[in-house]
Formats: structure tokens, C-alpha cells, sequence
């Protein structure tokens, strides 16, 4: 017994409205005090495999890669900039401050 047939068809995401007063991300343990992304950072970059990043200035954003071959590394549709940011915002008293605040 077949239950249903749905035809494929395309269908684009749209973009994504963030919540004004997001200060934090749910965490069992406060963030690493990373700094704020002017100084020298000496532990571990991180890396964000998703719709890409964009430039933004709570990213301290050090590399982008298309892993496609195909156009520029910048953000799509602004989820990779969004996980960025809450793996590595920085601490500038404003905003979101990620997990590892300042990291590249």
C-alpha cells in the first residue's frame, strides 16, 4: 500500500529573522574568554562548514572557502554567519558573545 505520492518539485529557503535579545547560547559551562578579536589570539582556530560567512564585525573572520568551486565563500542566506557568531562572536559588551568569544 502506497500512503502518498508528492511530485519533487524546487523550493528555496528564505532568510531567517533572528530574535532581537538573544544574549547567549545554552551552555553547561560559561564562554572561553578568547578576547575581543583585536588583540593576538594563540589557541585553536575554528571552522564553519555551512552556507558560508560573511564578513561582519563581531566575526573575527580570517579565511574564506567555497568548498564547491563555484563563486565566493560569503554567507548565502546568513545561517553560516549566524553559527559564526555563536561559536566565536566577540566580547564587545554588545550583542551575542559566542561560545569562544574572538576566535578566528
Amino acid at each position: 500500500g502506497v500512503k502518498s505520492v508528492i511530485p519533487d518539485i524546487v523550493i528555496e529557503g528564505q532568510a531567517q529573522t533572528l530574535p532581537a535579545h538573544v544574549k547567549s547560547v545554552e551552555a553547561d559551562q560559561g564562554p572561553a574568554k578568547a578576547g575581543d578579536g583585536t588583540g593576538t589570539w594563540n589557541g585553536p582556530a575554528v571552522a564553519v562548514i555551512d552556507s558560508g560567512v560573511s564578513t561582519h564585525p563581531d566575526v573575527n573572520l580570517k579565511m574564506q572557502v567555497n568548498c564547491l568551486s563555484t563563486g565566493t565563500g560569503a554567507d548565502g542566506n546568513g545561517h553560516g554567519t549566524a553559527v559564526a557568531g555563536d561559536m566565536a562572536a566577540i566580547d564587545d559588551a554588545k550583542g551575542t558573545v559566542g561560545v569562544a568569544p574572538g576566535a578566528p
